[in-house]
């Protein structure tokens, strides 16, 4: 994944966890729980973990903290 990863746009694709690459424009709505959120997409809401040492960043990324 870590591979993938440098080959992507860092301001379309966030990295929320080492299993997870999102990409942030497909996100409709975050909903945010203790040590996950729930990200809406499309329709369909799928629950992904975000790790504790991104999770801040990750808020702060998309400018909701």
């Amino acid at each position: 994944l870590g591979s993938i990863e440098k080959r992507l746009s860092e301001e379309i694709f966030f990295r929320i966890h080492r299993s997870y690459l999102i990409n942030i424009t497909k996100i409709v709505k975050v909903h945010r729980e203790s040590h996950e959120c729930t990200l809406a997409t499309g329709g369909s809401e799928v629950r992904l973990p975000v790790s504790r040492d991104k999770m801040q960043r990750f808020l702060a990324y998309l400018g909701l903290k």
